[in-house]
């Protein structure tokens, strides 16, 4: 009983493995004929996109356009900018309401474009919207931000002068070989002080007739001067032969020295420093100094306690006016501070005036 049931058992097993060997090749077939009919669709689709390129030898690349690369890649390497004044990025433009309709106009603009009504009595281009001293129209001009009153202390071309002195002096901010005159950063350190003078007249000499030659001594020198000359910031103006005496001018002063007599006076001595570069200058009334290889000199001291200082070769007049103290700090931004000492009459011809207050 166990033999049959042995033989009819491995009977079975080969029949088995026969059995799986058909399945897995049936299963072979049926994936290549699924892969074919997958190629079969995907060629109909590509006919029929037109997408379908069959190569050969007779096809041609097309060359690529190395200009419209290049203008792209300047167009990215320099990006469209917002103008600074638009302001249209996160907040919008500064508007005012117009006198008539009440709709909101631009602030740089004179006549309503909802009813046409214009504004008098009021001239844009004396304009400040941020009251920094400089007009809208100036910014706008060399590309400052109307609205942004910290650009007035900015050096944008690294010659050591402000937005806001370069407007008043007429210069362009955005050029360092246009820049205004040294003085305006010069400024007084301290209060001036006075230094005892000695100045005498000793005597006349005329070798020659009608040749007058006066012997001066000034401290511990002795000069030769005749009328006209100038000597140690005085010029010998005219002699008296009436009562014996010369003369002589220092700055808008003159003075009277009688023969023998010695004229005690004391002079302002003030210290200037020019904040360019931090020197400085010990100058007394009437006396000569240089910056840099200009010559200028030292007039008087005004009423409202500023120096009058006067180039010696254009004639041009500056007024100095004492130092902050923040301005002799050093690292201290100039942005915080306003240039002071100017007025309309500093300015070179041409060269806009002090703005009104912002409205």
């Amino acid at each position: 009983m166990s033999a049959v049931t042995e033989v009819r058992t491995g009977g079975w097993k080969q029949q088995y493995d026969k059995i799986l060997l058909v399945v897995l090749l049936i299963g072979l077939l049926v994936s290549a004929a699924i892969l074919w009919l997958k190629i079969e669709q995907s060629q109909h689709l590509l006919a029929v996109s037109g997408e379908a390129v069959t190569p050969t030898e007779d096809q041609m690349v097309t060359p690529l356009d190395g200009a419209e690369l290049l203008a792209r890649i300047e167009r990215l390497l320099e990006p469209f900018q917002v103008p600074t004044r638009a302001r249209r990025m996160f907040v919008s433009e500064v508007r005012t309401a117009c006198l008539k309709c009440g709709k909101p106009v631009p602030i740089l603009e004179m006549k309503c474009p909802f009813c046409g009504f214009e504004e008098e009595g009021d001239d844009p281009t004396k304009r400040d919207s941020d009251g920094d001293g400089m007009p809208d129209w100036w910014e706008e001009k060399y590309g400052l931000n109307l609205y942004n009153p910290e650009d007035g202390g900015l050096d944008p071309d690294g010659d050591m002068f402000s937005n806001y002195e370069e407007f008043l002096a007429g210069t362009d901010p955005r050029d360092s070989a246009s820049c205004p005159d040294l003085p305006v950063k010069l400024r007084m350190v301290g209060a001036p002080r006075r230094e005892p003078l000695e100045i005498r007249f000793l005597a006349l000499q005329e070798i020659v007739e009608g040749q007058q030659t006066f012997q001066v001594n000034i401290r511990d020198r002795t000069y030769f001067a005749k009328i006209g000359d100038r000597v140690s910031g005085f010029e010998i103006v005219a002699y008296n032969p009436t009562d014996d005496s010369l003369v002589v001018r220092q700055g808008e002063r003159k003075r009277t020295l009688k023969r023998g007599e010695i004229a005690s006076d004391e002079d302002y001595v003030v210290k200037f420093i020019l904040l360019t570069d931090r020197s400085t200058y010990d100058v007394k009334v009437g006396t000569e100094f240089k910056l840099r290889d200009e010559r200028y000199r030292f007039e008087e001291i005004t009423d409202d306690g500023r120096a009058r200082v006067v180039a010696v070769e254009s004639g041009k007049e500056y007024l100095v006016p004492m130092a902050d103290p923040r301005e002799l700090e050093v690292g201290v931004p100039e942005s915080s501070l306003i240039p002071e000492g100017f007025s309309p009459g500093m300015l070179p011809s041409g060269a806009p005036g002090f703005p009104p207050p912002h409205r």
